[in-house]
Parts: C-alpha cells; sequence; structure tokens
C-alpha cells in the first residue's frame, strides 16, 4: 500500500477522500416542527407535547415575520395543551342538559337565541361548559363566551369587550371600526355566548346589528330584567325582540 501524496502545501493529502463542497449562500428560513415525544420523560416540555400529533412548518424571510411564527406556535402548544372538557364538575340537571341542547341548536343554525331565568338555575354553568367544550382557538372556529358587566352599558364599550374575547385587532375606539374588527376575526363556525345582557341598557341594539351583519350564532342569557326590556310593553328594542327565539 502506498503512503499518501503530499500536498502542494506540505500537508498530507488522501487521494481517495472527497474534497469538501462550498456551501452555497441560502434564502433566509426557518421552520418550527413538533413532534409527539415520549409520555415517559420527565422534562416538562416532552409531558406538554406528550398527547400532541401536530406539525407546524413555517417558512419566513424576515424577521418579523419570525417573531409572529413564534407567537402563533406558542399560541396553538397553549391551546391544545387543554384537556377536553367533561362534565364530572358541573350540576348536570335537565335544566343544565336542555340548555347544552338550545346552544348546539343555535350554533349549528347560526341563529338568535335568548335564555332568560331566575338566578341560581345554572345558566352560567351551562355557558361555561359548552364554551369549554366547543372552543374557539387560534386554528378552529368555537364559542366564545362573555360576560358584560355595568361598564358595558354603552355600544361601543360591549363591543369592544367582544372584539377583545375575539383576540381582533384593536384598532380605533369608533363603533363602525369597532364592528369591522369583530366581523374580521368572526369565522364561520363561531359562536358567541353573551352573559349578564339585562346589564347592556342600550347596547342591546348591538346585539341584533351583529347578528345581522355577520350571520353568526348568538345566545343572550341574563334575568328576568333581560325580558322585561326586549320583550315588555314599553321596549325600545322591537328588531332584537323579533329576531331572538326564546
Amino acid at each position: 500500500m502506498s503512503p499518501p501524496a503530499s500536498s502542494r502545501d506540505g500537508l498530507l493529502h488522501d487521494p481517495g477522500r472527497k474534497p469538501k463542497k462550498t456551501k452555497a449562500a441560502k434564502k433566509t428560513q426557518v421552520s418550527y416542527q413538533v413532534k409527539e415525544e415520549n409520555p415517559n420523560q420527565e422534562n416538562p416540555v416532552s409531558r406538554r407535547l406528550a398527547a400532541t400529533r401536530f406539525r407546524l412548518a413555517a417558512t419566513v424571510n424576515t424577521q418579523n415575520e419570525s417573531k409572529q411564527a413564534l407567537n402563533d406556535l406558542a399560541q396553538w402548544l397553549k391551546e391544545d395543551d387543554h384537556p377536553a372538557e367533561d362534565d364530572s364538575g358541573y350540576a348536570v340537571t335537565p335544566t343544565f342538559q336542555q340548555l347544552q341542547t338550545l346552544f348546539a341548536h343555535a350554533h349549528d343554525a347560526r341563529s338568535l337565541l335568548a335564555i332568560t331565568g331566575s338566578w341560581g338555575i345554572g345558566k352560567t354553568q351551562a355557558a361555561q361548559y359548552y364554551a369549554a367544550k366547543n372552543p374557539r382557538t387560534h386554528t378552529r372556529p368555537g364559542a366564545v363566551r362573555i360576560q358584560f358587566d355595568r361598564t358595558d352599558c354603552k355600544p361601543v364599550a360591549a363591543l369592544e369587550k367582544i372584539r377583545d374575547a375575539l383576540n381582533a385587532n384593536p384598532g380605533s375606539h369608533r363603533r363602525g371600526n369597532v364592528m369591522k374588527a369583530i366581523g374580521k376575526a368572526l369565522r364561520l363556525g363561531d359562536f358567541l355566548i353573551l352573559e349578564e345582557c339585562q346589564r347592556l341598557g342600550e347596547a342591546l341594539d348591538v346585539i341584533c346589528s351583529l347578528h345581522d351583519d355577520f350571520d353568526v350564532g348568538i345566545a343572550m342569557i341574563g334575568n328576568p330584567e333581560l325580558t322585561t326590556a326586549v320583550w315588555g310593553k314599553r321596549t325600545a328594542f322591537g328588531a332584537l325582540a323579533s329576531r331572538a327565539n326564546r
């Protein structure tokens, strides 16, 4: 066997060894991939992703897009980490079951539903359960539960609370712009569950506008004061009263 030949610079050169290729400059590309991990591993990140069969690939060309991709990835992981909701922590009464049926029908039919009743019958628990079982996420439509308070009695305030619950772009505080932001955020298959609607006062009118403009399913929930406000003899919400199913 002959010894390796000497190179020009005095270093040994193996004629059987292939020369290294120079890497060509590549376009900036960032990829993210999340795969299923071993559920027996103790690493907290592994436990977080143990039951996940999810793959994300994002190609970005600018720093801003890269940051957005990272934010999206974090949101998807957060959503996927929630276990499926069960009814073990709820009082499954006949009223609870009936409300689940009503929510599901309004959600599927994209109808406007009004639910009124006295305190303590389980309206809030039923709404919480339906929203948790049918969540709206970053990647799919679903139910969003919004609970109003006395500060939401003006139309813009009520719309802004809905906009924020949808994680829509804030934009300006003008009513028309807030409506546009909500319309842009809503997707086919979304469902709005609006609680404590008796506190809306004059802002009740925006519910009818949301349903008319965006054809989205809406459930209005309130106590007997809501019945008086919408269907009472002196009501100022005739359009809403004629559209809402109760």
